[in-house]
């Protein structure tokens, strides 16, 4: 997949039917390299998102909120020099004061909580993607400085898809628990109980 492509196969996609959602975007590093290719991934579960960013903020004061669909942590926690774990605890409890929609953390560097956050999801954005790159080919410090992000843009289009395709949908749209098919009257005369 190149970016231009898809950029300008979402110019092409009809999203009349698609659900609209806002999503803040709570970061401290670019995730504009995301947001710029998400939207075909998005179509494919019907759904158009527009991103509400908030600035960079490596103290998460959560500026520029509004009532949005998804909150979306996406942390470079390199930037933090101690303490982090209680601070990013700190602060996710904060936002799930002022917000009651599921919260989606992705993390570039380890963060793991014991404390039970109603409705979040945290992910490690190196191993999301440890199965399919090295860890070599996911970074390009030397573009950090440009781009506002240590991702380069192979592991921007990956995260692109994995979110479109797979987190998003499963944190916004109703979850389908089960369907069984009884072709043959053998469960329960037929009825499912």
């Amino acid at each position: 997949l190149k970016r231009n492509e898809l950029i300008k196969f979402a110019k092409e996609l009809d999203f009349n039917k698609s659900q609209d959602l806002l999503i803040n975007v709570h970061r401290n590093h670019a995730f504009e390299g995301v947001q710029s290719i998400i939207a075909p991934f998005l179509h494919f579960a019907n759904l158009r998102a527009e991103f509400n960013f908030s600035s960079y903020d490596d103290s998460l004061s959560f500026d520029n909120f509004k009532e949005a669909s998804l909150e979306l942590l996406w942390l470079d926690l390199t930037r933090y020099k101690n303490n982090v774990q209680n601070f990013i605890e700190e602060r996710l409890l904060e936002l799930r004061k002022i917000s009651q929609n599921p919260i989606l953390v992705l993390s570039l560097g380890e963060f793991k909580t014991d404390k039970k956050i109603l409705n979040c999801e945290i992910f490690n954005i190196e191993k999301l993607i440890k199965e399919y790159f090295d860890e070599e080919d996911i970074l390009d410090l030397a573009k950090e400085e440009l781009t506002g992000s240590k991702l380069n843009n192979k592991a921007l289009i990956f995260l692109a898809q994995i979110l479109g395709l797979s987190l998003i949908p499963a944190l916004v749209k109703p979850a389908l628990k089960a369907l069984v098919l009884d072709l043959d009257n053998t469960l329960y005369q037929g009825i499912l109980g």
